[in-house]
């Protein structure tokens, strides 16, 4: 559906340079979309089905970043408050 939606939208727009275009640029966007991630949408126009491990390892990438700055925050707070030492022996080295 995709490629029929590419085929028409650029053979109107440039004519036959624009059939022959099609096809190429329609794969192009959808390769793009599937390794490089601000470009998912791609993906997601040009294929129906999400391969869901990708979404998962995403949405986990996302999570433990999360989780990272919350941990950062929490270390520089206590040791703004006890100092680098206490820091040290009573929040990063018991993990």
């Amino acid at each position: 559906m995709a490629l029929l939606v590419s085929a028409i939208v650029l053979g109107m727009a440039l004519g036959t340079t624009g059939l022959l275009l099609a096809t190429p640029l329609t794969a192009c966007l959808k390769v793009a979309g599937d390794y490089i991630p601000e470009l998912g949408f791609f993906a997601i126009v040009t294929w129906r089905r999400i391969k869901s491990s990708r979404t998962i390892t995403t949405i986990i990438a996302c999570y433990l970043s999360l989780i990272g700055q919350a941990l950062r925050t929490l270390a520089t707070s206590y040791s703004d408050e006890h100092g680098l030492e206490p820091t040290f022996d009573d929040v990063l080295i018991p993990l």
